[in-house]
């Protein structure tokens, strides 16, 4: 390798395996040598390295705000801490765009197609609704930033107003909230008044106000005046469900985003990559690389992690593997907050770099734990008792928590660096995470003195720290085997229409059997079997039997807008009764 400078670490790392001169250490079959060649995504560093080139690496302009006012600290990390929801100092940077906020700011589907067109003087009216955290303020200050050069610029305490090329633009920031001595129902009638009326002809032409509101606040507004806005309350409610603009009107909802939606989808990279790749742009972190404690600090192995061109998208695919399962659970709408809080701490942590360089002056054993949570691939789970809204979900789809016997049993009783050369190599980081487990392993009480239940403890955490490093940096396809749910992938391809939910249907009305009850489904064949009723301490059971023949499995119809990355996180059971009555179950 290092004689052949252009040859990609991860590939020329398989090459040396297979040349080890300890026949244990060399790929036990040609099989397993295939494999490993096949994860290696190109044997040049050059080739690897364009293909892996972000779409947003572009250049951060300087910052005053991100300029070290000392050495061994990078303000960067203090920006990322105040994206935390649980940060103990302050968390204003989950409201708003600061200084890194815009810096770190990715576009979205708004950005890219609806700003344009509302800049353009395309739409009347644009209504953006949301959770708090969906970026609806946000999209508003990026349109206003965009506008910056209109001398009619007028700022007040929610909201805008400016004119463009001859034209109006009136924005809200909270159509939710009253303003001064205005209550909200005032708020909102002046806002929405040029819109009354059952004829589009009346409304303004050379004017555009845009809002955001909460979706509830909007309907229950727009529904008590349903004669007053007969016209605009139509053209809003289709558009929350996805229909195109009409009459000048367009309509988002971002509780249909999906942070994880594929690149097939949208066409570009998920919002999630998009973010993870600007939290990790080698910009940020040039104030690290002169720092005294840069090969042992967690923080910058974290983003030299991701930044590493070959292995780092790899690493991050798997991490947003396990977005995504949180995503197609269905439990939280993840909104713009929820995502930016989540990977802020999963790269950065809790503490600021002072307290970093206070923890590894430390040296006791609770520094050493403290030390290794903060590494990415226990961080990506959140701290103990967090309860940030993302992470604490995330944390109940731990893979160090999963289990894979023979996988475990080789992780607890072989040393750490045993497989090293299965795992990917990255250049530029440290290696400190080997040292911590390393003496954590010679540490673990391998008998029976003692507690049974704290030598239980001691391994359990032990193991379930190096499955999740396993999980993300194993160069192998079998990382895919360590998921907590094993249908994952394919239940996202069903979902994006990338398979056909057809062929699953047998196995959905047979895993329906075995939940009301029946030990041997097969038996009935292509049918389904409802349970009637459960009668207490009865000996017989009533079943009511429905061919399989009256069902159908489908994805659901499509909705959300051409503005909203936006996929299903369920798909349909329909039952087609002769009767004509039709039945559906949401399958998630």
């Amino acid at each position: 390798r290092d004689y052949v400078p252009e040859l990609a670490a991860e590939f020329a790392a398989v090459i040396l395996r297979a040349l080890d001169p300890k026949r244990s250490q060399r790929f036990a079959s040609a099989v397993e040598f295939r494999e490993a060649l096949a994860a290696a995504s190109a044997a040049k560093k050059a080739a690897a390295a364009a293909a892996a080139t972000p779409v947003l690496a572009k250049a951060i302009p300087p910052l005053p705000a991100l300029v070290p006012p000392k050495p061994n600290f990078n303000p960067f990390v203090s920006g990322l801490l105040a994206m935390y929801s649980q940060s103990k100092r302050t968390n204003a940077g989950t409201r708003g765009l600061d200084d890194v906020g815009r810096a770190t700011y990715v576009s979205t589907l708004l950005d890219e197609k609806l700003l344009p067109s509302v800049l353009a003087g395309v739409h009347r009216l644009v209504i953006i609704t949301g959770n708090a955290g969906d970026g609806k303020t946000a999209f508003i200050q990026q349109l206003e930033a965009r506008a910056e050069v209109a001398p009619t610029l007028e700022r007040h305490a929610n909201g805008s107003r400016f004119a463009l090329n001859g034209r109006q633009f009136i924005t809200n920031y909270d159509g939710s909230q009253d303003e001064d001595i205005k209550l909200n129902d005032e708020v909102l009638t002046e806002f929405f008044g040029p819109y009354q009326g059952n004829d589009d002809d009346a409304w303004p032409t050379t004017e555009t106000r845009i809002i955001a509101i909460n979706e509830g606040r909007l309907i229950d507004f727009l529904t008590e005046r349903q004669e007053t806005f007969s016209k605009l309350v139509g053209i809003v409610k289709a558009g929350l469900l996805g229909s195109p603009p009409s009459s000048g009107v367009v309509a988002v909802n971002l509780n249909l985003r999906a942070v994880v939606a594929d690149p097939t989808e949208t066409g570009a990279e998920s919002i999630f990559d998009r973010l993870l790749g600007r939290f990790t742009h080698e910009q940020f972190w040039e104030p690290c690389t002169t720092c005294d404690i840069r090969d042992r600090c967690y923080v910058y192995h974290n983003a030299r992690t991701f930044m590493e061109p070959v292995a780092g998208p790899k690493v991050a695919q798997r991490l947003r593997e396990l977005y995504t399962i949180a995503h197609l659970r269905g439990r939280l709408h993840i909104t713009m907050r929820d995502l930016r809080s989540a990977v802020a701490f999963t790269i950065a942590g809790s503490r600021d770099c002072d307290e970093i360089h206070g923890l590894y002056a430390n040296g006791t054993p609770d520094a050493r734990r403290a030390i290794m949570e903060g590494h990415y691939f226990n961080a990506w789970r959140g701290g103990a008792g967090s309860k940030d809204r993302l992470l604490s979900l995330l944390r109940e789809i731990d893979v160090g928590e999963a289990s894979n016997p023979d996988m475990d049993r080789a992780l607890d009783y072989l040393s750490p660096d045993a497989n090293e050369m299965a795992r990917f190599s990255f250049e530029g980081r440290g290696d400190y995470d080997n040292a911590l487990l390393e003496r954590a392993f010679r540490e673990l009480p391998r008998d029976s003195s003692g507690s049974a239940a704290r030598r239980v403890a001691l391994h359990q955490e032990y193991v379930g720290t190096l499955r999740r490093r396993q999980f993300f940096e194993r160069r192998d396809e079998r990382w895919r085997e360590m998921l907590p749910y094993r249908t994952a992938e394919e239940f996202w391809d069903l979902v994006r229409g990338k398979a056909e939910p057809a062929a699953r249907l047998e196995g959905v009305l047979l895993a329906i059997n075995r939940g009301e009850g029946l030990t041997d489904p097969k038996r009935l064949g292509d049918t389904l079997a409802l349970r009637v009723r459960n009668v207490e301490r009865g000996t017989i059971r009533s079943y009511r039997l429905f061919p399989g023949t009256q069902f159908r499995l489908e994805r659901p119809t499509a909705v959300g807008s051409e503005f909203v990355e936006y996929v299903p996180q369920v798909l349909r059971l329909l039952h087609l009764s002769p009767t004509g009555q039709p039945a559906e179950l949401a399958v998630n």
